[in-house]
């Protein structure tokens, strides 16, 4: 595993940084074999919740991961959040830059108001080399702290037009995209972590993209934040559109009792709860 190149001030500032080499050549055929065998049996690109998924549970507590997110967060305390999805999809998969935090309007709600730092972080994990399948993350530095109105209006056009097949409107999207983000293009085995409130989005794929795998998964730490984001995604936003579900609802008791073990357990909502300024993505 190569060195980390952003400590802990420079994550807060820009919002993300990128480790290569995370995962090993082994573990990397072993997390696709059970990407395409997970995605059969759900009958979906991305598969939700692999906490219910005992062959994910290493990759949750991956003793690698889980130091750089202490790193850059210049905290022992990482707690695991149950916002874990597989993604194993080709050029069909429309793309807009988003945020991954539950009050997506910059300065809007309890995310960006709470006196505590928001310090959810998102980990992308591929699995994929760039050169096949154009694998990576377009990000836009420090818009988890900024709000720039002429970025902001690109984003709207950019999520608006995600589906077009346009040729003259996907130039200009990738014209925008060069223009305010910045493109990590990732190989097998290399992770990006971003704050979840930073805007991103994937790397556009071409029409003779290969197929695309990776992991996301989220972590924080034992504050106000964090619990608001699992009750976000546990009792707000429950069910993905195809009715996968985020909450544990398979070998409940043996994953509490491997979280606690891996130090990283925080208890599942047993209520939903008002959270200021949520959205609700459609």
């Amino acid at each position: 595993m190569e060195n980390i190149n952003f400590n802990h001030k420079d994550f807060l500032e820009k919002g993300y940084c990128v480790v290569r080499n995370v995962i090993s050549i082994e573990d990397i055929q072993k997390y696709k074999n059970h990407i395409k065998n997970t995605s059969k049996e759900v009958g979906a690109d991305v598969v939700i919740g692999i906490h219910n998924y005992k062959e994910y549970w290493d990759i949750i507590a991956n003793e690698k991961i889980l130091k750089i997110v202490k790193k850059i967060l210049n905290n022992e305390n990482i707690r695991y959040l149950y916002s874990a999805a597989t993604r194993h999809e080709s050029n069909k998969f429309p793309y807009a830059w988003h945020r991954d935090n539950p009050c997506r309007v910059f300065g809007v709600g309890a995310d960006w108001k709470e006196k505590e730092t928001f310090n959810i972080v998102r980990v992308g994990v591929y699995l994929s080399p760039y050169d096949s399948v154009k694998s990576g993350l377009n990000v836009l530095p420090y818009s988890h702290k900024k709000s720039f109105t002429f970025s902001n209006l690109l984003r709207v056009f950019h999520h608006k037009t995600k589906n077009s097949k346009n040729f003259f409107i996907i130039s200009i999207r990738k014209i925008f995209e060069k223009m305010i983000g910045i493109n990590i293009r990732t190989n097998s085995g290399d992770c990006i972590f971003f704050i979840a409130s930073l805007l991103h989005a994937g790397i556009p794929p071409t029409e003779k993209c290969d197929t695309r795998n990776a992991i996301f998964l989220t972590y924080g730490t034992e504050n106000i934040h964090s619990e608001n984001y699992i009750n976000y995604w546990i009792k707000h936003r429950p069910y993905d559109t195809d009715g996968q579900i985020h909450e544990p609802n398979k070998n409940v008791e043996e994953l509490e009792k491997f979280l606690k073990d891996k130090n990283i357990y925080l208890p599942v909502p047993k209520e939903k709860k008002h959270i200021d300024g949520i959205s609700i993505a459609k």
